[in-house]
């Protein structure tokens, strides 16, 4: 360019010549795209879309199917190995064991369900460590089973009573309390303020009565059809409204930035003195925001273009969402298909831990409950109790499952199924995104009919599934391989992501080097984009396998070369499409959540219930899971219509957009309107 300029004072007026369109000079621009190297699409070559998506398909990425294959004959070797395991040990993690080695609630301790832990009359090795009161040694605790949880006083403490009556036979020595206030977890009575550390740690039930869910059935159907019928209002508002939607989202943002600097400026003296801050660096930082907002600005003048094409892809998959019911039920059917997943590889993860658990043997050198009954209780007989040795503090912990680990081999095989578990759980979401981008292709090229509608061959209703099936058909017979390849890419990414920053959290917290503290935030800022980028260009690499039937790599390079073409256009939409997504989520909700409240709290109905607050909860949850379900599609739709769109533009040069939906058939610029005239 610095060469172009130096020669302009140079250069003699060119001669005017007849031109021809044999005879013309191609420029540099026309010339890239007849080698292909920048535009790859065309209405006649290899990149041909402008029929709708390509029928004539082959298979791809034949290894990552055979590797997909043989994932799965490994699992089946993983079952077969666990197939002799005893699931009866989680007994222990329901009902606990007293000190005689019995389930409480089966067989001679019917009816004493409950477990607690308790010390025998006469006990008086107290410690006071707790808020300076007295409390049992945690490795003199015995487990006692009863059929209710013991409570008890701060002036309680240190004088063991009587409970006799309320343990099962056998536990009558032992049938005591020392005092303690206990919280009732599952079938376990814990003393959180001496066990919290310990065997406080597992979940304690939810306290929601399933008795009014039942009883509200009927009036959270009529909440679910409301939550539906928002939904469908939302898209109408987005359709309608696209453009004030974006422009909104810009002046909320623009103003935040500018109202930012002008506190930062005129409150600089009074943050100061609160925050203990420099009043010049806090006035810099208002200069530093006034230029970004400005900077802002200047960038959304220069590209009002793509602003008002983001706008009308926002409207045109509003318009497509209505036009093809079907897809808004594909998030419902894949969410159902990853429970399944979910509960099948649940119960295979169920034998693969029984297999490498074992229930725990003590022994005296253990600290265990032998020794410790043997000191408190010279005359009991067979008298135990779990207890184990923290490996970082040497401290003795109550162990009230009675339970070890005693095989690595199913500990690495249980990794291999929760492994597999979430690659099957991404490869159902990549099938998803696979077949809208699918659908979405066959209704932005359909031809218009009389009445400027689009001509689909089905999906015009929620029940008419032929042509998610005919997406689904596309994608697992034939690039089965293409989304094995990028599911595993994108959940070993997760996973690895989930790894490092808990690793880095750790070192984190822990080290006292300011620089060190930098470092490891640099590395978890880093796993996280390199994360995000794995997982974007998946999900565009997919829309472009649906639309060219190409492999991953190739169609992750055609849709890393829109991207970087396009870089603007493809970040507005996915942003506003993610923004769109959350917002009418978050209306949905709140609308469901608003009714809900006035039925089961405000009305009359609410004297039917024990509490309102459990028919409450399920409304909300259920109208969340409506409006992400139907609302869920529509950031996918958005960039699915962004590449038809591009493609559609860069095939302009080629004809005449004849199907292009109409929102975004103005914007549609062929090359030959863009070229520098001659």
């Amino acid at each position: 360019w610095l060469k172009w300029i130096a020669k302009l004072g140079t250069m003699s007026p060119p001669e005017h010549e007849p031109l021809t369109e044999g005879s013309r000079k191609k420029t540099r621009k026309e010339q890239l795209l007849a080698d292909k190297q920048i535009i790859p699409f065309s209405k006649d070559g290899a990149f041909s879309v402008s029929g709708g998506p390509k029928q004539d398909r082959g298979v791809t990425d034949c290894f990552c199917w055979l590797l997909w294959v043989l994932s799965f004959v490994l699992l089946g070797v993983v079952a077969y190995y666990s197939r002799n395991a005893d699931p009866s040990i989680y007994d222990n993690f329901v009902h606990g064991m007293d000190m005689h080695g019995r389930h409480c609630g089966h067989g001679p301790t019917a009816g004493y369900n409950l477990t607690y832990f308790t010390v025998p009359p006469g006990y008086t090795s107290w410690h006071s460590v707790h808020f300076g009161h007295k409390y049992p040694q945690i490795q003199d605790l015995l487990p006692v089973c009863t059929n209710e949880c013991p409570t008890g006083a701060v002036e309680d403490l240190g004088k063991v009573s009587d409970r006799q009556g309320a343990c099962a036979d056998g536990d009558g020595t032992f049938c005591t309390w020392y005092g303690g206030n206990t919280t009732r977890k599952l079938n376990f009575c814990i003393d959180l303020t001496l066990l919290g550390g310990t065997a406080g740690k597992y979940a304690s039930s939810s306290g929601i009565d399933v008795e009014d869910i039942y009883a509200a059935i009927v009036p959270l159907t009529g909440l679910c059809a409301v939550a539906m019928v928002a939904s469908c209002v939302f898209l109408v508002v987005v359709r309608c409204c696209a453009g004030c939607f974006i422009c909104g989202m810009f002046v909320l943002t623009l103003s935040s930035i500018f109202g930012v600097g002008y506190v930062m400026y005129t409150e600089a003296p009074s943050l100061a003195e609160q925050h203990g801050l420099d009043e010049d660096h806090l006035v810099y930082g208002a200069y530093a925001a006034w230029a970004i907002g400005a900077l802002a600005t200047l960038c959304l003048v220069c590209y009002i273009r793509t602003v008002r094409i983001a706008a009308s892809t926002l409207e045109t998959a509003a318009i497509f969402l209505a036009d093809v019911k079907s897809v808004m039920v594909l998030p419902a059917l894949v969410a159902v298909a990853q429970m399944v997943v979910i509960v099948c590889y649940s119960v295979l993860l169920v034998y693969v831990v029984a297999e490498g658990l074992g229930r725990r043997e003590l022994s005296s050198n253990e600290g265990g409950g032998e020794e410790a009954a043997g000191r408190l209780l010279q005359s009991a007989v067979n008298v135990t109790a779990c207890h184990m040795t923290n490996p970082k503090t040497g401290d003795y912990e109550l162990d009230p499952f009675c339970v070890k680990w005693t095989d690595d081999t199913a500990m690495y095989a249980a990794f291999y199924v929760v492994f597999h578990m979430i690659w099957v759980i991404t490869f159902l979401e990549a099938l998803s995104v696979f077949i809208t981008g699918y659908t979405v292709g066959v209704w932005y090229f359909a031809p218009f009919d009389s009445d400027k509608n689009k001509k689909m061959p089905h999906g015009n209703t929620f029940c008419d599934m032929e042509l998610l099936l005919a997406g689904a058909t596309a994608g697992l017979v034939h690039h089965t391989g293409t989304l094995a390849f990028g599911s595993l890419a994108c959940s070993t990414a997760w996973i690895l992501k989930i790894i490092c920053q808990a690793v880095l959290a750790e070192e984190e917290a822990t080290s006292v080097n300011p620089c060190a503290k930098c470092v490891y935030g640099c590395l978890a800022c880093i796993v996280e984009c390199t994360y995000r980028f794995i997982a974007a260009v998946s999900e565009q690499a997919y829309i472009q396998t649906a639309l060219l039937g190409k492999g991953f790599l190739q169609s992750g390079y055609v849709a890393l070369g829109i991207t970087v073409r396009h870089p603007f256009r493809l970040a507005l939409v996915s942003s506003v499409g993610d923004l769109v997504e959350l917002v009418g989520t978050s209306a949905v909700t709140a609308v469901t959540g608003m009714l809900a409240w006035y039925m089961f709290v405000e009305s009359p109905l609410t004297d039917q219930y024990a509490s309102p607050y459990g028919p409450l909860l399920m409304a909300v949850c259920l109208g969340f899971l409506i409006g992400l379900v139907m609302l869920h599609p529509f950031s996918v739709v958005a960039i699915a219509i962004m590449h038809c769109f591009i493609i559609d533009e860069e095939m302009a040069g080629m004809g005449d957009p004849e199907n292009t939906p109409e929102p975004l058939k103005a914007l549609v610029t062929s090359l030959e309107e863009r070229k520098p005239q001659e």
